[in-house]
């Protein structure tokens, strides 16, 4: 029965780990107000937008906020012209509707992937199988960096296609393409943030791998006695 169940909880591990990883960052980055705040900075979006600085932390606030499920909507009132203006029209809700559904996808990824790897942990724990754990994470680890791997080079060479591959892939509309002449959501947000904020999210996930390996590798060597041999 052993025996069975062993490889099973090897293949489990070793998919939860870049599930784990993944999801975790991409949580973690779209709840950083931080992140929405170097874009505005770095692309001058007060400027071009003519909205302060300040309302664009409160910006950064509520999508921040919206995006982690604290709150129903992403909408502020912003100051244009010396008056108080919605800054978001229909079409712009609409499609922030949608990246939230995506956010909580990743959320319901993030929880199912935890319990997966106690699960397995407290299997092999049970059936005192400490080397099949630390080779599943091993490899679990090395799977992430191959993943992100050619994504990064895909970005790297040719980040328009990614990402519309990404938008074609992840929505059943058209809404994601918007007008930069009056919609405000990628007047804030222009393909030039999206790429920023993928290679930083690759590069945390690829950091996070490589210490999951680095942690692997040291911790197979104390049990066996050298890599490799479990």
């Amino acid at each position: 029965m052993t025996k069975k169940i062993l490889p099973i909880a090897g293949i489990v591990f070793v998919l939860a780990v870049p599930a784990l990883i993944i999801s975790g960052v991409v949580n973690i980055f779209i709840g950083s107000t931080s992140l929405y705040k170097y874009g505005f900075n770095k692309y001058n979006i007060s400027q071009v937008t003519h909205i302060s600085k300040d309302q664009l932390d409160e910006v950064a606030v509520a999508m921040s906020g919206y995006l982690k499920g604290q709150s129903n909507t992403p909408q502020i009132s912003v100051n244009m012209s010396g008056e108080e203006t919605l800054l978001y029209n229909s079409k712009e809700l609409t499609h922030l509707a949608d990246v939230r559904g995506i956010t909580d996808v990743f959320r319901i990824v993030l929880i199912a992937s935890i319990i997966l790897l106690l699960a397995v942990v407290v299997v092999l724990y049970i059936t005192q199988s400490a080397g099949t754990l630390i080779k599943s994470l091993s490899y679990g680890a090395i799977l992430t960096l191959l993943f992100t791997g050619i994504v990064v080079i895909w970005a790297i060479i040719d980040f328009d296609s990614l990402f519309y591959l990404f938008h074609i892939l992840s929505f059943n509309n058209d809404l994601w393409l918007l007008d930069p002449t009056r919609d405000y959501l990628i007047m804030m947000f222009p393909q030039g943030f999206f790429r920023d904020a993928a290679l930083m999210l690759i590069g945390t996930i690829i950091l996070g791998a490589l210490l999951l390996l680095v942690a692997s590798r040291i911790m197979q060597k104390r049990f066996t006695g050298k890599p490799g041999n479990a």
